[in-house]
């Protein structure tokens, strides 16, 4: 079995947004709330053995500061998972989401007006499976030789066709308004899938059948980050743009 995860991760601010609202979470890297996305694609790996974690943050654009709750949603993830025991990797991200979604909150009842609130779209391995954990519409998908399958569930509500349905569930709403109830699925580990995780600005750009090409191809994990990110600003780049792809070896 494999003993390494490899991973590549880029962000971009897009073409039309003012903020870059979105942020991620490897091995303790993560953006400041003003930042304007990564110049360069980074990529590195990870031993199996650690436990490997990789988080997408999208700040919610309908509520003031998302920038801001993306970022303290990887800052948060950062404090709890260096002080993690390695053990109930499940409970760590489930109970792990309503710990952090509390943080937003009660920063936002401090510092501002308002509320504040971002997705997260969690990817965690064991040395025998993958434990997927999500909040909201930032997606997880797993790629191989079958093609590319959405694990992750998109929490949003009914919305007419072409309208984007707007979203159920965030961290940092307050618990008197919705119970927030992470998604969490396991599936094991296969030397021949890659892990796919992202913000909606690839997504909403980018069609399965052209993601699942580019995966497929025999481009490096770096190349392929980058070429998911040209593809969504050429196709408009309308929203923030952040792709982690993870790959066991």
């Amino acid at each position: 079995m494999a003993s390494t995860v490899y991973y590549a991760v880029g962000c971009h601010q897009g073409k039309v947004r003012e903020k870059n609202q979105d942020n991620f979470w490897i091995k303790g890297c993560y953006l400041q709330s003003d930042n304007k996305g990564l110049k360069k694609i980074l990529h590195g790996e990870f031993p199996l053995e650690e436990s490997p974690a990789f988080c997408v943050f999208d700040g919610v654009g309908g509520e003031s500061r998302g920038e801001v709750a993306s970022y303290l949603a990887a800052k948060q993830f950062e404090e709890r998972y260096s002080r993690w025991n390695k053990q109930d990797p499940e409970s760590f991200l489930f109970e792990g989401c309503k710990k952090i979604s509390r943080g937003i909150l009660e920063y936002s009842r401090t510092n501002c007006d308002g509320i504040m609130g971002t997705t997260a779209a969690m990817v965690l391995f064991t040395e025998e499976k993958a434990i997927i954990c999500n909040v909201g519409d930032s997606p997880v998908f797993v790629h191989n030789l079958e093609g590319l399958e959405k694990i992750s569930t998109d929490h949003v509500a009914y919305a007419p066709e072409g309208i984007k349905p707007p979203i159920t569930q965030s961290l940092g709403v307050p618990e008197e308004r919705l119970t927030l109830e992470p998604s969490i699925f396991r599936i094991p580990l296969d030397e021949e899938d890659m892990f796919l995780l992202c913000s909606d600005g690839l997504t909403d750009m980018v069609a399965p059948e052209v993601i699942s090409k580019i995966l497929d191809s025999r481009r490096s994990l770096k190349r392929k980050v980058k070429k998911l990110l040209k593809k969504a600003l050429k196709n408009g780049g309308k929203d923030n743009i952040t792709v982690i792809l993870c790959r066991l070896d």
